[in-house]
């Protein structure tokens, strides 16, 4: 690297020689130099231009990119390499380099021969004796940078959007807002010109009314607002409904080839696609929503997922609705019922309190632990079970109360229900002793103290996910409204067991997106090594010293930016499963500690860091990069939030196989960060620590260091 730029020496090879390169004439008797062999050797495109816009001299990237050998690029016009189009966008930046500025731009640049690239250059004018001969160019493609940049701003907009609709269904609870949410807060979200929510009518299944829509002209609601499920002249939205799967159109050509019969309700000349998703919760249709997106692009399969999505939550809302109507008609028949006015007061609070706890809910297990506790306080079962399926296609006890070991362990032998099974009646055996079927277990059900069992089955419509089991310890029938609590209950359980499947599958996407960080930061090192390769090769051009300040800049926050990424990696490793690699050797921890102290010390000027051998061996097996990564760490967080004057104190004690290394500074912590002050992307920089807040990481030192 020292050797790209020289002065030649006597009897070197002259000015615009194949050996030495294109000699910059700087006095009558002295030129600097680039060597060809060495800007061969480079991956970017580095090159001399002189006054003329031509080239003196070019590396071999250039043939790499355009197809044609160096030497017949030599002393060719700009223009004629790159093609007019590209030299005509890129010539602003030469006359500026000509005119004796250094430049640095990014830039999409359509070259003739190269194709279409995202570029990142730089120009560095030569400029011997105050007059400006050419410039020296650096440009690297960075257009797979630019592709993942675009990649991760379009994920985090769509799960921005997603968010905001999924908020705004979350705080929706009368059917007004539900139907506004899905409809207004989608579209805005989505950026639909307009939407619609049509729903099945509860009075005439063949029906669907429009419920609510957006955008739509007078005469487009009148006509739309009734669609007929058995209709000849089919829409959209009645395909969507019928066939349970979303349609896409794409052009106001393919609606009219598919749906020619809609030429009346169409403004022709309009640019806009169309997309109509089947809304649907636990597999029973509910309706369908079409949203409307004018002068947009095809959608592509991140934005069909996203819609897919959305009607999802849709479904998840409306049923949600439903629940809570269910739970109130429920409490009213309750409350009117004269002769258990008391008890069914009871019982409409068991069943508000059952639908507070699975919306406060953090794991399924205390959604089947709530709906016990309800059985008990609305029916007076004491012994109960929530079986349900797991990951295997097996029945398996979930939640139980007073129901000992072996009789689950038996009980579930019994069961041959599978995923796949048909069960949609409830089981109610008012009294096991003669029961016929169960004859042969009626040992089983005497010793556990059990005689009366009711199953209600927790269903979909196309899959069965368990079973809540109620066990009385004499013979009971239960009533009819004492079913319907029941199977209210039943009915919040299955909820959120699909509620909690779709987190599953958030908890998946965020994984992914941690990954995707992951590649990101691995990805990112290439382009800034070509940075900091520009910078250093620019470092030894400027002579003259007028871009040192700048350089130092540059190649200080190259290495800032080098140790972020390494600690995003880290971060990854980590949140993945993966861990840290680690490749523990023989090493002495002190001689460990020294050269990372003088590291420290170098940038922490002012600050003392005293190392004390407090006894004991220190000699182990360790990795010795990570535990330098590890004191690194705490000696610069001790070194910026102490007391700079007083220094940093290092004391490191062994005993048997033990060794403890303590750092102390004289500073404070706040009590209330103490809790979070090894969590990750959480800066500590605060007034309470008496430290400016600073660009020096990410907020994931003490974690990795804790990890």
């Amino acid at each position: 690297m020292k050797h790209l730029f020289k002065r030649p020496t006597p009897g070197s090879s002259p000015p615009n020689s194949k050996e030495s390169g294109v000699g910059l004439r700087r006095t009558s008797s002295s030129s600097i130099n680039l060597n060809q062999t060495t800007i061969d050797a480079l991956p970017e495109l580095i090159s001399y231009v002189d006054g003329e816009h031509r080239f003196r001299l070019v590396n071999q990237s250039y043939q790499n990119w355009f197809g044609t050998p160096t030497h017949q690029l030599v002393g060719r016009h700009m223009r004629n390499v790159f093609g007019h189009v590209a030299y005509e966008a890129m010539r602003p930046n030469v006359e500026r380099a000509l005119a004796g500025q250094p430049v640095k731009f990014e830039q999409s640049v359509p070259f003739l021969n190269g194709g279409a690239r995202f570029i990142e250059a730089s120009y560095v004018p030569h400029a011997p004796n105050g007059t400006v001969l050419g410039f020296v160019a650096f440009v690297a493609d960075i257009s797979e940078r630019k592709a993942s940049e675009a990649t991760r701003e379009a994920i985090a907009g769509r799960n921005e959007r997603l968010m905001k609709v999924a908020t705004a269904l979350a705080d929706a609870i009368t059917p007004q807002e539900v139907y506004a949410a899905v409809v207004t807060e989608a579209a805005e979200a989505l950026g639909a010109s307009s939407s619609g929510l049509w729903l099945r009518d509860s009075s005439d299944r063949r029906v669907l009314r429009l419920a609510n829509s957006l955008g739509y002209s007078l005469g487009g609601t009148q006509a739309l607002e009734t669609l007929r499920v058995d209709a000849v002249e089919r829409t959209p939205v009645l395909d969507a409904f019928a066939s349970g799967e979303p349609v896409w159109i794409h052009s106001q050509e393919e609606l009219l080839l598919r749906y020619p019969h809609l030429d009346s309700l169409i403004t022709s000349g309009r640019s806009y696609s169309i997309a109509c998703l089947p809304v649907a919760s636990q597999g029973t249709p509910l309706g369908a929503i079409g949203f409307t997106f004018e002068n947009a692009p095809v959608l592509d399969a991140a934005g069909m997922n996203l819609l897919c999505l959305v009607a999802r939550y849709s479904g998840q809302a409306l049923e949600r609705l439903r629940l809570y109507h269910a739970e109130q008609s429920a409490r009213m028949e309750l409350e009117r019922a004269a002769t258990e006015t008391e008890r069914a007061r009871l019982r409409a609070e068991v069943l508000h309190e059952m639908a507070a706890a699975v919306i406060r809910a953090k794991r399924i297990e205390d959604v089947f632990d709530a709906a016990l506790s309800a059985m008990e306080g609305a029916l007076g079962v004491s012994k109960s079970a929530v079986l349900a399926f797991g990951d295997e296609d097996a029945l398996r006890f979930r939640s139980w109360r007073c129901l000992s070991p072996s009789f689950r362990q038996a009980f579930e032998g019994l069961s041959r229900w599978s995923t796949q099974t048909d069960v949609s009646e409830i089981v109610d055996i008012e009294d096991l002793s003669g029961h016929p079927d169960l004859m042969a277990h009626a040992e089983l059900f005497r010793t556990e103290g059990i005689r009366a069992v009711t199953s209600i089955p927790l269903r979909s419509p196309r899959k069965f996910k368990g079973t809540l089991l109620l066990c009385a310890t004499t013979p009971r029938r239960f009533s009819r409204s004492e079913l319907e609590i029941a199977e209210a209950i039943s009915n919040h359980i299955t909820a959120a067991i699909g509620r909690f499947a779709a987190l599953a599958e958030l908890q998946k996407t965020i994984q992914f997106n941690e990954m995707f960080t992951g590649i990101l930061g691995h990805d990112l090192r290439n382009p800034l090594g070509a940075i900091v390769t520009g910078a250093e090769l620019a470092q030894i051009l400027d002579t003259d010293g007028r871009m040192s300040k700048t350089l130092t800049r540059i190649l200080s926050s190259g290495q800032r930016m080098a140790r972020m990424i390494e600690q995003l990696l880290d971060f990854t490793r980590i949140r993945v499963g993966n861990g840290l690699p680690l490749q523990a050797s023989a090493s002495d921890l002190m001689d460990v500690l020294r050269p990372i102290i003088e590291e420290v010390e170098v940038v922490n000027p002012g600050c003392t860091f005293d190392l004390q051998h407090m006894g004991g061996s220190t000699r182990g097996s360790w990795d010795v990069d990570r535990l330098s990564q590890v004191f690194s760490n705490l000696l610069v967080n001790a070194a910026k939030h102490g007391i700079r004057e007083n220094g940093v104190r290092l004391m490191v004690s062994a005993s048997g196989e033990m060794l403890v290394v303590k750092i102390h500074n004289d500073g404070v912590i706040p009590p209330e960060l103490l809790p979070r002050i090894f969590e990750p992307l959480v800066s500590h920089d605060s007034a309470a620590l008496a430290a400016p807040r600073g660009s020096e990481g990410l907020g994931l030192g003490l974690y990795i260091t804790e990890q």
